[in-house]
C-alpha cells in the first residue's frame, strides 16, 4: 500500500495494487555518481528490482566506482559526462538518456531505496496517476530520510520525462514545466536514505560550502523566488554563509506584503514555501529575543500550520525562557533577602524553618540549571522534612 496526497492537501490516501489489462510503462533509473566506490553498489541494489533499466552517469570518477558496477552489474548503462557546478543542467543532461513519456527515477549515488514496495505496486500507482492527470507534467515526491534521525524532506524523485519538464537551480534543483497547466506535484510515503547527509559526506564533498555558493546563484538568478530563501539554513547563518541581518530582511519581505504592516492574513504572501519562511523567521526572532514580536507570528503561524509541531516547540521555547527568566527574578530576591537580613532576626520570626526556603532556592537553582549550585546548597539541609520538598528532585541532587 502506498499512501500519497496532492501537493497542498492535509490529508493522505491509500493506494492498493489493481489488476490492469495493459502493460506499464517502464521505470528507468537515474544515477549521477562520483567517487562513490563505497556506496554505489546498495544503491544500485536498492533499485534494481524496481527500474527496468537503469542508467548510471559518471562526471569524473577517480576511485573504482565505474570498474565496480562494471563487474556487478553489467546490465547498467553507464554514461559519462564532465561535471559542471549546476545540478540543474546536470539532471536535464541525465534526461537526454531517456526517452520522452517514461517515468524516471532519480537516485543519489549515495542513497537507498526502501525495499518495501514492489515494482509492479510503484508501476500500477503511477499508471494511475498518469490516468487521473493526462496531458500534464507530473512527478512524485518520497520521504528522504536522514540517518539517525526520524526527520526527512520530499524531494522529486518520480518524474515522468517529457519535452516539457525541465530543472532549475544551481542546488536544490526543482523541476518545472514548459506547459500553461501547472506541474502536478504528488507526495507519497515511498523511502530512501539518504547517507550523504552525514557529516563525513558533507566534508568530503565540502557540501555546505558549495551549496551556500549555488544558492546564492539562485538567488541572484531569481532574487524574488521564496523557494530559494526558505533554503537558507541556520547552519549557513551560523557559519557566516549568508549575511544575517539581510537574511533576517528578506524573510520578512517573502512574508510580508507590507513589511511595515503587521502578520495579518491579508498582509501575508500566500504560496507553497510560507511555512517554511514563517518557521525561518520565528526562529531568528527567538534567538533574537524578541519575545514580543515572534509571540504575535508564532500565533499566526499555528493558526495557518496548526499541525506543523514547530510553531509549538518554539512557542514552548518561549514559555521556558519566561521561566528561568522568571525563575532568576525569585532567586534574586530571596538572596537579596538573605543577604540584607540579619539571620538571627529570621531564625528567630521562622522558627528554624529556614531550611524550607533553602528548598525552595534549590528547585529555582534546578529550574536555570545551575546544578552544581543546588547540590552544594542542598547539603546544608538538615531539616528531614524540608528534605521531603525535594523527594521528586532527590537523584539529581544525590548524583
Amino acid at each position: 500500500m502506498i499512501k500519497f496526497k496532492e501537493r497542498g492537501n492535509v490529508s493522505f490516501s491509500n493506494f492498493r495494487l489493481k489488476e490492469h489489462q495493459c502493460d506499464y510503462e517502464p521505470i528507468i533509473g537515474l544515477i549521477m555518481v562520483k567517487n562513490q566506490e563505497r556506496r554505489i553498489l546498495q544503491t544500485l541494489e536498492s533499485i534494481v528490482n524496481i527500474c527496468d533499466q537503469i542508467i548510471m552517469v559518471d562526471t569524473g570518477s577517480s576511485d573504482n566506482t565505474v570498474a565496480i558496477v562494471e563487474s556487478n552489474y553489467n546490465s547498467v548503462l553507464i554514461k559519462h559526462v564532465d561535471w559542471k557546478e549546476d545540478y540543474a543542467a546536470m539532471r536535464n543532461k541525465c534526461l537526454t538518456f531517456v526517452p520522452n513519456d517514461t517515468w524516471v527515477l532519480f537516485v543519489d549515488s549515495d542513497e537507498i531505496f526502501s525495499k518495501e514496495y514492489n515494482s509492479e505496486e510503484i508501476k500500477s500507482f503511477l499508471y494511475e496517476v498518469d490516468k487521473r492527470f493526462p496531458n500534464q507534467d507530473k512527478i512524485c515526491t518520497v520521504k528522504q530520510m536522514q540517518p539517525d534521525r526520524p526527520t526527512y524532506v520530499r524531494p522529486e524523485r518520480f518524474v515522468k520525462k517529457t519535452e516539457t519538464l525541465y530543472y532549475v537551480g544551481y542546488v536544490h534543483e526543482e523541476p518545472r514545466t514548459k506547459r500553461t497547466e501547472k506541474l502536478v506535484k504528488i507526495d507519497t510515503d515511498l523511502e530512501l536514505m539518504n547517507n550523504g547527509l552525514t557529516k563525513g559526506e558533507y566534508a568530503k564533498f565540502n557540501k555546505q560550502q558549495r551549496y551556500a555558493m549555488l544558492l546564492k546563484k539562485n538567488i541572484a538568478l531569481e532574487p524574488d523566488n521564496p523557494r530559494w530563501t526558505s533554503l537558507i539554513s541556520p547552519i549557513d547563518i551560523q557559519l557566516g554563509l549568508f549575511e544575517h541581518d539581510k537574511y533576517v530582511e528578506k524573510l520578512k519581505k517573502e512574508i510580508l506584503k507590507d513589511i511595515h504592516g503587521d502578520i495579518t492574513e491579508n498582509n501575508v504572501k500566500q504560496g507553497e514555501y510560507l511555512n517554511y519562511l514563517l518557521e525561518r523567521y520565528c526562529i531568528e526572532l527567538v534567538h533574537s529575543e524578541n519575545m514580543e514580536l515572534a509571540s504575535k507570528y508564532i500565533k499566526f503561524s499555528k493558526k495557518k500550520f496548526p499541525y506543523d509541531v514547530t510553531f509549538i516547540v518554539l512557542e514552548m521555547t518561549i514559555f521556558f525562557t519566561s521561566l528561568e527568566q522568571a525563575s532568576l527574578r525569585e532567586l534574586k530576591k530571596i538572596i537579596d533577602f538573605t543577604n540584607n537580613t540579619d539571620f538571627n532576626i529570621i531564625d528567630s520570626e521562622s522558627e528554624g524553618s529556614e531550611d524550607a526556603l533553602s528548598a525552595v532556592v534549590i528547585k529555582l537553582l534546578l529550574l536555570v540549571e545551575k546544578f552544581d549550585q543546588a547540590k552544594a546548597v542542598y547539603k546544608t539541609i538538615s531539616d528531614p522534612i524540608a528534605k521531603e520538598l525535594l523527594n521528586d528532585e532527590k537523584k539529581i541532587l544525590e548524583s
